[in-house]
């Protein structure tokens, strides 16, 4: 009788530990991106955090920042990829936070963590931009009859919204000086594949760029034939857009 007993306890302990072998390990949350992808040093503002599973995230934390940053989470839960994009591309859950970051922040890129039930993400980072460094994106912009305007040195946060968008932007320059257009997004995690293309005020092209440095993000460097006014184009190169395209745009000139 006892070894029969032994016996059965023996196989219930067998059983027992084979089971949780076959438990599969929760995975923790994953970040791939936020929107809009940078904010300016001392601003207030709402940003979205897209991954996988953010949808019980509990905390937003950011890591060793020079100062006390607060956040607050406004909502959370399901954001389907846009089509035909998968969920480890372009994110299926997402995050909206109430940020706001005190003077004493520098710019660069701020390390922060989303906190789950099912453990922290790895980290990401969102990028801090110097005080009125930065202008929003502002639709309708997607057409030469209208444009949006903007100086030259500024950085533009923008998205490409939706599949076939495109945003244009207008700049005065001035012959012989060196144009550098430059976009920051697959490298900061944006599913964006971007293509820069820069005409005069006729819409005559003179420059374009897609892939760049080994990477999908474009950088066109050019210099104006002549004073006067240019049209700069932004498109995903796969004519694809939705919340999973945001990115930084910025338009400089250069000795």
């Amino acid at each position: 009788m006892a070894l029969t007993m032994g016996l059965v306890l023996c196989c219930a302990a067998i059983l027992i530990a084979e089971e949780k072998k076959d438990e599969k390990k929760k995975e923790p949350p994953k970040v791939l991106m936020t929107s809009p992808l940078g904010v300016e040093v001392g601003s207030n503002g709402t940003v979205k955090i897209r991954g996988l599973k953010l949808e019980n995230a509990t905390a937003v934390r950011f890591v060793d920042a020079k100062a006390p940053v607060e956040v607050k989470i406004k909502s959370k839960g399901k954001s389907e990829a846009p089509k035909p994009l998968e969920a480890a591309k372009a994110g299926d859950t997402q995050v909206e936070i109430e940020l706001k970051l005190p003077a004493e922040i520098p710019a660069g890129p701020l390390l922060f963590v989303v906190v789950t039930p099912d453990g922290e993400s790895q980290r990401h980072s969102i990028q801090v931009m110097e005080k009125g460094s930065t202008v929003a994106e502002k639709e309708p912009n997607g057409s030469f009859r209208k444009p949006q305007d903007v100086d030259l040195g500024k950085v533009i946060e923008g998205q490409i919204g939706e599949p076939m968008d495109v945003d244009v932007f207008r700049f005065t320059g001035k012959g012989g000086q060196m144009i550098v257009a430059e976009v920051r997004a697959a490298r900061l995690g944006s599913a964006l594949d971007s293509t820069l293309n820069l005409y005069d005020e006729n819409g005559r092209i003179l420059a374009n760029s897609d892939d760049e440095d080994g990477g999908v993000d474009s950088i066109l460097r050019v210099r104006l034939p002549a004073d006067g006014v240019y049209l700069l184009s932004l498109i995903d190169a796969n004519d694809r857009g939705g919340v999973a395209h945001p990115y930084q745009l910025s338009i400089r000139a250069e000795e």
